[in-house]
């Protein structure tokens, strides 16, 4: 079993826990991650514990070898809006692109069955979940949501439907749509905000690492002829 680290940052309301060798490099997921409970009576003081158990079964299901980086914070009040707003407040101070399943963004970007050009070279990025399928890293015809925030709202998260996905600051139609798109002038029902509850652990490790996300591409975008495959761009 993966050794953790817990980070010499420790507060009374916040740790970081990371696996051992993903300490200097970036790791392959980073999120940050609310629990809530903390405030029933009887968690006063266990942000520790639910924060290596929380890691420990998320690292059980993840491929030999990855590592992690989490944030674990206890929100001002366990509801959502204040969850929400120290989210904002807390990723304000932190780089872009801190969290997600960092992916080699070039197999989102470019048709398969053909080489990288030069200028083409796989640059890694952070995707996280977007959209209800998991085959798609994000759904083309929405804006991305630009908050995306993990919530242990239940102290059995571990063997129960304790694990809450928010998302929010996006979902609006994507204005950029070509006019020959059919929704490009229609207005669909907008949801601001979205909570996803999950099913188990298995599937939370599913989502959050990005197993199943599939590129995204155009059929126009296909080339098999090398020589042809300048100018060629995949819609992301």
């Amino acid at each position: 079993m993966e050794q953790l680290s817990l980070s010499a940052m420790k507060v009374a309301n916040a740790a970081t826990l990371t696996s051992s060798h993903g300490i200097a490099g970036e790791p392959d997921l980073r999120y940050v991650v609310y629990i809530p409970f903390l405030h029933k009576p009887g968690y006063e003081g266990k942000l520790e514990e639910v924060a290596r158990a929380f890691t420990s079964a998320v690292m059980l299901r993840l491929a030999q070898g990855s590592t992690v980086k989490f944030d674990f914070r206890t929100p001002p009040e366990p509801t959502l809006s204040s969850i929400v707003e120290s989210h904002k407040s807390y990723m304000a101070t932190k780089p872009d692109a801190y969290i997600g399943a960092l992916k080699d963004i070039g197999s989102w970007t470019i048709p398969p069955k053909r080489k990288f050009l030069p200028e083409e070279t796989p640059t890694p990025s952070r995707l996280y979940p977007c959209t209800r399928e998991e085959e798609l890293p994000l759904n083309l015809q929405f804006e991305r949501y630009e908050t995306f925030i993990v919530i242990l709202d239940k102290p059995g998260f571990i063997d129960g439907t304790g694990v809450l996905f928010l998302l929010t600051d996006g979902g609006r139609l994507n204005k950029l749509l070509p006019s020959s798109n059919p929704l490009h002038d229609s207005d669909p029902d907008f949801v601001e905000t979205q909570v996803w509850r999950s099913t188990d652990m298995s599937t939370v490790v599913r989502r959050l690492a990005m197993l199943a996300a599939m590129p995204v591409w155009r059929e126009e975008d296909w080339v098999e002829d090398e020589d042809a495959a300048v100018g060629c761009n995949a819609d992301l």
